[in-house]
């Protein structure tokens, strides 16, 4: 009797681990089962939200080549061009960014800067496109309670950048009317405390909790009439917690929602504050300056040579690094130097290395359509003063141009 109880009592254990075991599997299983579904509406919203811009841009840019319109119609097809293009643009960067976070490939480069400066940056650049828009009904507002100098942190400035822009973009999808606010204040000595407030359409409560997952959406429905990708808020979540900060929100259906995230205050000791980009002038005046053009891509040589037609530069063109170092030493006199780094033969790193040797001082810009590497570190190890990613902005390039030429 002993031996059985005691069989009895293994058995019972055996069972209720079994009994466990069969628990954790079904919840394994419905996991996965839920992350299969996720997947399967993100791929199919990803090619709505991928093919709606292109069917716009392929549609406006087919009737521009096919007919005769008056130069009002032009510019406005033109217009909408331009903003399909940066939406697309938008999803792409995304999708990079998820990449680069699964890869564990997101790296950051802190500098000081001051708050204040990229909050007037971010006002100037949404009122703008609220203005563009056909809303009509929302206004923006900022809260910088403290003076530029007291408004120093130590962080990195393009993804700080990056997840305000997020947030106030989600707040200007889902706000028909009211307000849309953001800001800062000092949380404590050593952190920062920001934030998005709109009121617009809320979350409700039990969304609340899944909302920075990946591939989540409030509404997942097809008829849902609002776009997005569903990684916007997981992309904020992962680069808040990269900068040692945490993020919240609190919502209301139907009353708005407001989004808070703390960064450190980092070491602010150094004197040097990162200067604003300077404001584009409206003309530029290159005379009697050279530019050295290294480009194997025809399109995106075209498109500059264009671009600084009017500055009266001279361009100097190549197709190789071969090509352009033979440019390089034949020219009589090259001002700058603007260096792809994918291209045929030698890449662009090894060029401007080469240049550098023979030149200490020249000015060279690296530009990229590589997204994952460490392109902006490797560029300025190689010599370069400065780096820009593809696409390119054209205005932003051309005043990064002008600092050099002034």
């Amino acid at each position: 009797e002993e031996e059985l109880k005691s069989s009895n009592e293994e058995l019972k254990e055996k069972n209720e681990m079994l009994a466990n075991q069969k628990k954790e599997l079904q919840k394994t299983k419905e996991k996965a089962e839920e992350s299969d579904r996720l997947k399967s509406v993100f791929l199919a919203n990803m090619s709505h939200e991928i093919r709606t811009p292109m069917n716009g841009i392929i549609g406006f840019a087919e009737l521009l080549t096919e007919e005769n319109f008056s130069v009002k119609e032009s510019k406005e097809y033109l217009r909408t061009i331009y903003s399909l293009s940066q939406n697309l643009l938008q999803i792409i960067d995304d999708i990079i960014d998820i990449a680069k976070i699964e890869a564990n490939q997101l790296k950051i480069s802190k500098e000081v800067f001051y708050i204040n400066d990229l909050i007037d940056e971010l006002y100037q650049v949404h009122d703008m496109r609220l203005a563009q828009s056909e809303i009509k009904n929302i206004s923006l507002k900022v809260y910088k309670p403290l003076n530029n100098e007291k408004s120093k942190i130590y962080t990195d400035l393009t993804r700080l950048k990056q997840i305000l822009n997020n947030l106030i973009g989600n707040a200007l999808k889902f706000t028909q009317q009211g307000i849309i606010e953001f800001g800062y204040k000092k949380s404590d000595a050593n952190n920062w405390l920001f934030f998005v407030k709109d009121t617009g359409i809320g979350i409700p409560k039990e969304k609340q909790n899944e909302i920075f997952e990946r591939f989540r959406r409030v509404d997942e429905s097809h008829t849902s009439q609002f776009e997005g990708t569903g990684l916007g808020l997981s992309i904020v979540k992962s680069l808040v917690e990269k900068l040692g900060g945490k993020i919240w929100l609190e919502s209301e259906e139907a009353q708005g929602s407001e989004f808070y995230f703390t960064l450190p205050q980092g070491e602010v000791v150094k004197n040097s504050v990162s200067s604003r980009a300077p404001k584009v002038p409206e003309k530029f005046n290159w005379k009697n300056k050279s530019i050295l053009l290294i480009e194997d891509d025809d399109v995106s040589r075209t498109l500059l040579k264009k671009a600084f037609y009017r500055t009266g530069v001279e361009i100097v063109a190549a197709s190789s690094g071969e090509e352009g170092l033979q440019a390089f030493h034949s020219a009589g006199r090259i001002d700058l130097a603007l260096v792809d780094i994918r291209l045929p033969g030698m890449n662009g790193f090894n060029v401007t290395r080469e240049i550098r040797k023979i030149n200490p001082d020249l000015p060279i810009i690296i530009q990229t359509a590589h997204a994952l590497g460490e392109d902006r570190e490797k560029s300025i190890n190689a010599g370069a003063n400065q780096y820009i990613p593809k696409p390119v902005d054209i205005k932003v390039l051309m005043s990064m141009i002008n600092s050099y030429f002034n």
